[in-house]
């Protein structure tokens, strides 16, 4: 949970998140969310009505962090 703020609109979000250490010895960390755009007050916009963009958007994240100093190397 967190706050997500567009357009001078804050408002609270849920993002599932997906959280693992990768081949690299990295901290993964994954996740999706769909947001109303005008929960925010931005209206989707449309040219002539030939082009337009849903209400709904999908925003993804994706991290990755490691450590500052050198990665342990594993012995066999």
């Amino acid at each position: 949970r967190g706050n997500l703020s567009i357009h001078g609109v804050t408002r609270e979000i849920a993002m599932p998140v997906t959280v693992a250490v990768d081949a690299s010895k990295r901290l993964a960390i994954d996740g999706e969310a769909t947001i109303r755009l005008s929960d925010f007050g931005v209206e989707p916009p449309s040219k002539l009505g030939v082009i337009s963009v849903e209400d709904e958007a999908t925003l993804w994240i994706a991290l990755r962090a490691r450590t500052l100093g050198p990665a342990p190397v594993e012995k066999p």
